[in-house]
């Protein structure tokens, strides 16, 4: 089996499994995805920072205080759902730049100076010296996305179908804690 591993905006990953260019996508849940699908659960968003920014002696950032800042936003990946967050939280469209660079490159660009980016927690694995990352929070605590794998219909490798009944049996165990999980 070859395994590719893709980033892009959510719409042109689903476009690209409902076409079967790709197996399946792990995405942030939303509409326009009738096919096949499983929540995987939240994930929290996060500013990356300067370890000398002002913002990165806070434990957390609130929206409010990012509303002043101009955000950095990747145009690949949560890119576009992150913008749609954003403005929802009531910062002004002129206030995010978006880049079109890899995550990695994005954090090294935060590094040296007082750009602000914003991701979502898998970002984190990515180590780089001088950067910190903070979540980001509203009124009722920590700001999320709910992620989704999505799949095609029809037939799949055995491997992909062993993933999706992890996937299947991890929700499951959630929707089964009182408290935990749920749509």
């Amino acid at each position: 089996m070859d395994l590719q591993i893709m980033d892009g905006p959510r719409e042109i990953l689903l476009r690209d499994v409902a076409a079967s260019r790709l197996d399946a996508a792990i995405v942030i849940a939303g509409e326009g995805w009738a096919a096949r699908g499983v929540p995987l659960g939240p994930e929290r968003v996060l500013v990356a920072i300067a370890r000398d920014h002002p913002l990165a002696a806070r434990a957390a950032v609130m929206w409010p205080g990012l509303s002043h800042c101009l955000l950095t936003l990747p145009r690949r990946g949560a890119g576009m759902e992150l913008r749609k967050l954003v403005l929802l939280h009531g910062i002004l469209p002129e206030r995010i730049i978006f880049h079109d660079a890899a995550i990695d490159r994005l954090l090294a660009l935060v590094r040296h100076g007082d750009k602000i980016l914003l991701v979502t927690e898998g970002a984190t694995g990515i180590r780089m010296d001088g950067v910190v990352f903070r979540p980001i929070m509203d009124e009722s605590g920590p700001t999320t996305v709910d992620l989704t794998l999505c799949w095609r219909d029809g037939e799949s490798d055995p491997v992909l179908a062993r993933f999706i009944e992890l996937a299947r049996h991890h929700h499951e165990d959630d929707v089964s804690v009182p408290g935990v999980g749920g749509v």
